[in-house]
């Protein structure tokens, strides 16, 4: 029966495009990530035990990106992926990082 926290900003100051497509993942220990589409990909991430870290620009804007998703194991590795078009073709691709 807790009460949620306050709501945090994670969107960078300064940006002026709307945030979009937000995927949130978690663990069973706790680690959590959030990615979503602004000027690039981007994403912030909550080790267990700790708070929001920076966000991080994990893809450059270039092209449409599109639907981006995220997945985190147990050791708190984090693998994110996104769609990317150019007008022509559309291509998949991903980042990965480490929470410890």
């Amino acid at each position: 029966g807790a009460a949620l926290s306050a709501p945090v900003r994670l969107v960078p100051r300064g940006i002026r495009q709307s945030a979009g497509e937000p995927a949130l993942v978690m663990n069973g220990r706790g680690d959590a990530a959030v990615v979503w589409v602004q000027q690039g990909v981007r994403g912030a991430f909550w080790p267990h035990g700790g708070r929001w870290r920076p966000v991080e620009l994990v893809a450059r804007a270039a092209g449409l990106l599109a639907d981006p998703r995220a997945a985190i194991d147990a050791a708190g590795r984090v693998v994110a992926v996104w769609s990317r078009s150019d007008g022509s073709k559309v291509v998949v691709e991903s980042s990965e990082r480490s929470l410890g």
